[in-house]
């Protein structure tokens, strides 16, 4: 588009060439502009390429004076295809990925990012690459992000885009309940809920526990190894200990006789059905270390017992 020249135009002569070309290359446009017109359309012009375009504007000669020549020169540039098919997401590892489809005919595309509104970084990357990958961004701060192509002095259109980093998880882990960080690797004991639990931290804010190291009994918690006595019944008392891995094994430190408990050496007598036995508690040290209690029982009554009562359900013969 230009502006009408002071004199009346009889005619319009728009030349164009490369900028690298020399001035004989010159060639008219096609269609030419028409006298009042002030603009005019050049096509199949190559992408991201300099030009030079010449117009001639001829004055009317109307009463046999020569006529008035008036030439403009101006140079431009045509921009480059947009870049297309451009994603852009966070990564796993807090990196940010930029990947497009190829560009032909450029030279190269130019990346410029910053971090909340802060100098511009710039990195210039081959015309031959489809992905970019701004690294160790800052995590909980937003980035803004100028991607185009280049030839020559010819650019793209500008893409802008803006991306949200999320913020980093802590490199440790926090134990819930008590609030306290440990490193990934890190193992540690705690009590929660009458248990007592090993836990480890696997992976930052990720930690698992487990009860399998200590024996859980009698509303208590044991270490591998560790025994203790305990008492159920009418003295049925027996020695525990914790095998770990939440088993535990217990034996008996007196004798156990229909839901009663007898200690070494007390005797007793017991019944099943007519017959009737007396018994005595011994007790011996184990494999383990542990006494050992049995019961030994006799009937020294069974029989008396049963012909008594032979004797007395008998009638009785008189002669």
């Amino acid at each position: 588009m230009w502006n009408q020249p002071w004199f009346s135009v009889q005619e319009y002569v728009l030349y164009i060439k490369k900028q690298s070309e020399p001035d004989s290359a010159y060639r008219e446009v096609s269609p030419q502009p028409l006298p009042g017109q002030n603009m005019a359309t050049i096509s199949n012009l190559v992408p991201g390429e300099h030009y030079t375009i010449q117009l001639n504007a001829t004055s009317a000669d109307s009463h046999g004076h020569q006529s008035i020549v008036s030439t403009i020169t101006i140079n431009f540039s045509t921009l480059l295809p947009a870049i297309s098919g451009v994603q852009i997401r966070s990564q796993d590892d807090g990196s940010i990925l930029l990947t497009w489809d190829a560009t032909q005919g450029i030279d190269n595309y130019v990346v410029k990012y910053r971090e909340n509104r802060a100098e511009f970084t710039t990195r210039i990357i081959s015309a031959t690459e489809t992905s970019y990958v701004i690294p160790s961004p800052t995590p909980g701060t937003q980035y803004e992000i100028h991607f185009y192509a280049e030839k020559g002095s010819a650019h793209s259109h500008t893409l802008v885009f803006t991306i949200d980093v999320p913020a980093a998880l802590a490199p440790n882990c926090q134990d819930l309940d008590t609030g306290i960080n440990y490193d990934v690797g890190a193992s540690w004991n705690k009590n929660t809920g009458g248990y007592k639990l090993r836990c480890t931290c696997s992976a930052p804010q990720q930690y698992t526990c487990d009860t399998a190291e200590w024996c859980h009994a009698d509303n208590e918690v044991y270490d591998p190894g560790e025994t203790w006595t305990r008492v159920r019944g009418i003295n049925l008392r027996e020695s525990c200990t914790c095998r770990g891995r939440g088993g535990y094994q217990c034996e008996p430190t007196n004798c156990h006789d229909q839901g009663r408990g007898y200690d070494e050496g007390q005797t007793w007598t017991t019944a099943v059905g007519n017959i009737v036995s007396e018994c005595v508690c011994r007790c011996a040290i184990n494999s383990f270390g542990h006494s050992r209690c049995q019961s030994t029982c006799q009937q020294p009554f069974a029989v008396l017992n049963e012909r008594a009562k032979r004797e007395t359900d008998e009638p009785e013969v008189n002669e």
